[in-house]
């Protein structure tokens, strides 16, 4: 009865407390026993209207908390209908705002939960009355207000909606410093729509201001953030302080929830960004386990499900091109395809899912760029991926990529990106299929994305490189307009290096082909340049090997156009620079600074700090990454002096001719545009061509011979009779040729790409006629920088040898093993260590190493062909002292002999890193380094040792001559088994 005064009591007083203790607890069944209270008291008709209207409220706020946490639009609907009956009536303006303001949140769950548009109408009614009132505090309104408009612009992403809430949420902040969280939504959203790199840093520096605030929330925005801007400026410290601030929320959660799962799924996008930007298998394996912690816990939401699906997809697919395991990219499939089923309708966020799925598909589908993958010369010839022309694949990725650009409209920032993949896979598809309505469609979607980012230098390098493409492979555009899309791609410093390689490489490519030679040498020198940033000082080695195997004869390329432009000495340069870059940077560190410690002793000391923390540091990426900045920074202010402007750097030809006072340096380039010898001498550069060496014929040689080599094969000594003689009459005949009446006592060896598997040294005509070994003594080298560090001086070593001997490895035994190295210790001539089978333990080995001036080793060497730095040589218990560890502890001394199998052979991914055993022992600061390039006769080592050691005698300056001793023992083993090349041309010299 209306006219009745009955109070709402204590027991109205109890329900609400209970429903707002739930609400914080997230106690659904504590707010269901509120709500059964209130429905309770409502039945009561003895309410005033005033108290009636209080109970309704607390009803409608009791539904809102429980639609909260069941996500049921029908407590939403029910929560509305009850707080507009609330507004029935008088009240006082206070109470009406309120109620207005919990009426305008329960039409914004209506629709979030799957009502029509016609809901945030509703609620837009309602705060435009609660305005009018002018009696809540301006920062309760502006909260409101925001709110909202976030979600009219997820339904209609018209970015002039946000505008009026950014500056009122902005205004409001000395009020409430809270609104802070809702300004940091709305500005992401914009920031995501413009990619305005202002809008950026704003957003960034109001996270870091709401740290104190609250430090979940705002370190979970400040991660989204960092990333955000650094998809804008691709400066990979934003992605550090992403993966930092990601944790830190993720840290701060106590018990496991949805927004948790999406704080880790962020946190493995960023580490799976950061992997892409640095390429270190630290962050991939980071990321992985956080994926799997993340999907241990249940996500309620659908909408937060999904995010979290397709951001752990991302990092599985990131695994499955780093390690070509199938089983991760079978998890990235399962996971972007539960995404797409976790969120319906249109919109940008289904578009990402959609697009995710088709790049997931064109992961899978042949790479037909035409370059050459030298990952053919595996045994068995396999290829890492298949051609195939099966178009139901990619024919599935380009409907689903057609579907995202569709559901983003004009205008949107991401469209752009978007149209970009789809061009990529329609060309793709036109190189399968010749279908001319693909590609003419490719070059009108990469032209509009071009249009579209013409302001916004990553993205559109991106689309000038991928349009450039498409003109080419139409074939209807002048060849000056791509070249001009890619050299605007090639110089955008905010672009990813590959996409600046690619752009550089293909421009290159295009003027050889249209016979421009000298313009060809600009790009190639770009591409040269860039391809050594895809490393850097303090990079996983293994890490740098995969980015670089991408690129392969990149160095041969540039220096084969050189020559071709008769720069031979440019040639020179290039290659020095583009080759064995890994070792230079170990060079680097390990570097003698005496003269920049004479001339500028204050950088000389700073530089030093710098070398030994990053050698001391662990596997912080960020970190390393830092003192790596700090080295690069400091090197180049120190190469502005004059005295030093080529500190640490690439050797120039004037250099190189230097370093031939002893002999001739023979470099063999081998390019798909030509195969030439460059022979320097202090004279100057000659250029021999070497016609019939070229890259087809070069390619089916290596081939054969690895085959032949490793497989052990019952044709090895015939294949190898004719690769002798091969190599004899196109490489090695031609070299002397040029030398003419200078033919030397002694030649270096300078060997590029897959030549450098080869036995140069041994090469002689199959008719018994004289041949290299008759003629010169050879000698090796990586790159002449490594040549240069063989022959620096260093500090002197007491006259010491250590012996490792290892043959009792189960079912590897080496029954010579033990012989051979009783004979080295009984021969030599200085105080002999002798570590056998259990004593050589790794450590035991690198620190005898750091002691001794000699070392000898007898042992099985492991070769891992795709992943070099793997390789190395078995020890005590089987344990592997590989290339990696060797790198990582640098040692040195006067001659190393690796009586080992595969000491000498580079892996087939990286040729030019030159990432053998023989080279880490050069590069450490061994002077003189015998090894190996197929595996060694255990019994013949015993006698080719003991001949070698009695052949040794002392140079000049009381360096061992090592090649003498060498030359004279394989030309010794020849003599006694002329038919069996496999036991005498597989022992090589390097070094001084």
């Amino acid at each position: 009865m209306a006219g009745q005064s009955i109070e709402p009591g204590e027991r109205a007083l109890a329900a609400r407390q209970i429903i707002e203790r739930g609400g914080k607890e997230r106690d659904l069944p504590r707010i269901d026993q509120g709500i059964a209270e209130l429905r309770a008291l409502l039945k009561n008709d003895g309410w005033t209207d005033e108290a009636r209207a209080v109970l309704l409220a607390d009803l409608g706020e009791g539904l809102i908390e429980r639609s909260e946490l069941t996500r049921s639009r029908k407590d939403a609907i029910e929560a509305a209908g009850v707080l507009r009956e609330s507004l029935n009536g008088e009240m006082d303006e206070d109470f009406r705002a309120f109620r207005l303001w919990q009426l305008n949140l329960a039409h914004q769950r209506c629709y979030e939960f799957g009502g029509p548009v016609s809901e945030l109408e509703a609620a837009d009614l309602a705060l435009r009355k609660l305005q009018e009132l002018d009696a809540m505090p301006p920062a309760m309104v502006a909260s409101a207000v925001g709110l909202l408009r976030g979600e009219w612009y997820a339904a209609f992403r018209d970015v002039s909606l946000l505008n009026p809430a950014i500056d009122l949420l902005a205004e409001s902040l000395q009020e409430d410093p809270s609104n802070g969280i809702i300004l940091a939504h709305l500005l992401q959203y914009r920031v995501e729509h413009l990619r305005r790199l202002e809008d950026s840093d704003s957003l960034v520096e109001l996270c870091r201001s709401l740290l104190p605030v609250d430090l979940r929330t705002a370190s979970f925005f400040l991660g989204s953030a960092c990333r955000l801007r650094y998809d804008i400026t691709r400066q990979p410290e934003d992605l550090d302080a992403s993966v930092s601030a990601f944790r830190t929320a993720i840290d701060l959660y106590p018990e496991p929830e949805d927004e948790q799962a999406m704080a880790m799924s962020m946190l493995v996008r960023s580490l799976a960004a950061r992997f892409e930007h640095r390429g270190q298998q630290h962050d991939l394996t980071e990321a992985l386990g956080v994926a799997e912690r993340a999907r241990t816990i249940p996500v309620e939401d659908p909408a937060t499900r999904a995010g979290v699906e397709t951001n752990l997809a991302l990092a599985y697919t990131a695994a499955h091109e780093r390690t070509r395991d199938v089983e991760h990219a079978r998890q990235a499939e399962r996971l972007h395809r539960a995404a797409l089923t976790g969120i319906g309708g249109g919109g940008p966020e289904r578009a990402a899912l959609v697009m995710n799925m088709a790049a997931e598909i064109v992961e899978s589908v042949a790479d037909t760029n035409g370059e050459e993958n030298t990952s053919a010369l595996r045994p068995g010839l396999r290829q890492r991926r298949a051609k195939r022309r099966d178009t139901r694949q990619i024919d599935e990725a380009v409907r689903l990529a057609r579907e995202a650009v569709d559901m983003l409209p004009v205008g949107y920032q991401e469209r752009a990106v978007y149209q970009c993949s789809l061009s990529s896979m329609l060309v793709r598809r036109h190189e399968l299929t010749g279908r001319t309505e693909d590609i003419t469609e490719a070059v009108r979607l990469a032209r509009e994305a071009a249009d579209a980012t013409r302001d916004r230098g990553a993205e559109n390098a991106r689309a000038s490189t991928v349009l450039g493409y498409a003109l080419q492979r139409e074939g209807r555009a002048p060849t000056s307009e791509i070249i001009a899309l890619w050299r605007v791609a090639g110089a955008e410093t905010s672009a990813r290096t590959e996409v600046r390689l690619m752009a550089c490489r293909m421009w290159a490519h295009a003027l050889m082909k249209s016979d421009n030679i000298p313009a060809a040498l600009e790009p190639y020198t770009a591409a040269v340049d860039l391809f050594t940033e895809l490393t850097w000082a303090g990079s996983a080695a293994e890490d740098s090997e995969h980015r670089m195997a991408n690129w392969p004869h990149l160095a041969n390329d540039a220096a084969a156009c050189a020559i071709a432009a008769d720069q031979p000495e440019r040639a020179l340069e290039l290659l020095e620079r583009g080759r064995a870059v890994l070792w230079s940077q170990t060079l680097h560190l390990n570097g003698d600074l005496a003269d920049l410690h004479d001339q500028r002793p204050a950088a000389a000391i700073k530089l030093q700090q710098l070398f030994g923390e990053l050698r001391a540091d662990g596997g912080d990426v960020a970190r390393r990454a830092a003192l790596s900045d700090q080295i690069t920074a400091l090197v180049g202010e120190i190469r502005t002096d004059p005295r030093f402007t080529d500190f640490l750097g690439t050797p120039s030809a004037s250099t190189i001719r230097d370093a031939t006072a002893d002999g001739p340096i023979v470099v063999i380039n081998a390019s798909r545009w030509r195969c030439d010898a460059l022979v320097v001498t202090p004279a100057g550069v000659e250029v021999v061509p070497l016609p019939d060496a070229g890259a087809a014929e070069l390619v089916r040689r290596a081939r054969q011979h690895l085959v032949s080599v490793l497989e052990e094969a019952r044709s090895m000594e015939r294949d190898l009779t004719d690769l002798l003689d091969w190599l004899w009459h196109a490489v090695g005949r031609p070299v002397l040729g040029a030398l003419g009446g200078n033919r030397p006592g002694r030649l270096w060896w300078c060997p590029t790409g897959l030549f450098a598997m080869l036995p140069l040294h041994a090469a002689q005509p199959r008719d018994g006629s004289p041949g290299m070994l008759d003629r010169v003594v050879s000698s090796y080298t990586p790159t002449v920088a490594a040549l240069r560090h063989s022959r620096a001086p260093r500090p002197a070593k007491p006259a010491s040898l250590v012996v490792v001997s290892v043959g009792d490895l189960p079912r590897q035994e080496l029954k010579g093993a033990k012989a051979e190295a009783a004979a080295v210790v009984s021969g030599a001539d200085r105080p002999s260590e002798w570590l056998d089978s259990s004593e050589a333990t790794p450590a035991a080995v690198l620190a005898a190493l750091t002691r001794a001036s000699w070392s000898h080793f007898c042992c099985h060497g492991i070769v891992h062909l795709e992943k070099p730095s793997s390789s190395g040589l078995l020890l005590a218990g089987g344990e592997m002292l590989s290339v990696a560890r060797l790198r990582a502890a640098p040692t040195s001394g006067e001659f190393a002999f690796l009586s080992a199998c595969h000491t000498a052979l580079a892996g087939v991914a990286n040729t030019d890193e030159a990432i053998t055993l023989t080279a880490a022992l050069q590069y450490a600061g061994w002077r003189q380094v015998v090894g190996t390039l197929w595996p060694l006769d255990d019994a013949i080592a015993v006698d080719l040792t003991k001949r070698f050691y009695e052949q040794l005698d002392r140079r000049a300056d009381g360096a061992p001559d090592a090649e003498t001793a060498l030359h004279r023992s394989i030309r010794w083993l020849r003599e006694t088994r002329p038919d069996q090349p496999s036991l005498w041309a597989n022992l090589i010299h390097f070094g001084a």
